[in-house]
């Protein structure tokens, strides 16, 4: 959320909200290995009434994908 609004000047919460649910699918996903587990796991902590997020799954899943292959291409393990 910081990056969001203070370098890409975003003013609006939903996209500072997508971003800020992005980071932590792509952080979660690299710690456990699963871009999935970790992308909704993510959508779901960060509601309010145990809800997820469904409208940014499709996001979060892409960047936590993204990450885990980048992350497994940095650290030299098999993507697979």
């Amino acid at each position: 959320g910081y990056i969001s609004r203070s370098i890409f000047h975003q003013t609006d919460k939903n996209i500072i909200r997508k971003h800020t649910l992005m980071g932590m699918a792509s952080a979660l996903a690299a710690f456990f290995g699963c871009p999935l587990g970790g992308s909704l796991f993510a959508l779901e902590v960060n509601h309010r009434f145990g809800m997820e997020y469904f409208e940014h799954a499709l996001e979060a899943i892409f960047s936590g994908t993204v990450c885990l292959v980048v992350m497994r291409a940095l650290i030299e393990i098999p993507v697979g």
